[in-house]
């Protein structure tokens, strides 16, 4: 007959090991998160937003998916995002590329100046739009008789009606290559001197190979599925 300190033994081999909680069960061998046509959205996911897991560009605008829920966020309308929004800028060293942007106002004399904000871009890319922001420039208000001043990015002692036009510009400062699409949006606000908003306008930086645009060519990856 084993002698009850065998037993004991026996028993404690067959419990936790030391540091551990019972009632936590590793599963080392756990399956990776499916999927199945390589546009960086788990198929639960794409099965939780409506989207096609086994078509990685569910409304065929162009943008993928993971593009479209992450940084756009409609994946199901093929008229979103608009074309014109898009500001491209190919990912030669040094390239620059613009866009203008125009606001209208009611001015009683007092000061505006723009102001540039890049949203963050999801999924572990540290880059934003504003890695590629250059400039913004004040650039005319029509008439020119309703403001005083155009300076930098502000227009001073604007009165009446006016229509404000800023520039924007964007430079490719990477000297590495890339040979996908990225897409980083951002907005460009007008404010009153007081802080109040009175114009907001968002775009979308497509940084791309020269010649690539939406639905010709790949979007580049993000490694795991989310």
């Amino acid at each position: 007959m084993p002698s009850l300190l065998v037993l004991v033994a026996g028993i404690a081999g067959c419990g936790p090991r030391p540091g551990t909680d019972a009632s936590v069960i590793v599963e080392d061998d756990a399956p990776a998160p499916s999927d199945s046509d390589g546009d960086g959205l788990c198929d639960d996911t794409e099965l939780s937003r409506g989207t096609d897991p086994r078509n990685a560009d569910t409304d065929g605008d162009g943008f993928s998916d993971l593009v479209e829920i992450h940084v756009l966020g409609d994946a199901l309308m093929v008229d979103s995002p608009d074309r014109d929004d898009l500001v491209v800028l190919p990912t030669d060293r040094l390239q620059t590329t613009s866009v203008a942007l125009t606001y209208t106002v009611r001015g009683e004399g007092g000061s505006y100046v723009g102001g540039f904000s890049a949203r963050p871009r999801p999924l572990g890319d540290t880059t934003t739009a504003n890695d590629f922001f250059l400039r913004a420039t004040a650039v005319a208000g029509t008439p020119p008789a309703n403001v005083g001043l155009v300076e930098e990015e502000r227009f001073v002692g604007v009165v009446g009606r006016t229509l404000f036009t800023y520039q924007l510009d964007f430079e490719y400062r990477d000297d590495a290559l890339i040979d996908c699409m990225r897409a980083y949006p951002f907005t460009y606000l007008v404010k009153l001197e007081d802080g109040s908003i009175v114009g907001a306008q968002s775009r979308i930086l497509l940084v791309a190979p020269r010649g690539m645009t939406p639905g010709n060519g790949p979007w580049c990856g993000v490694g795991a599925c989310f």
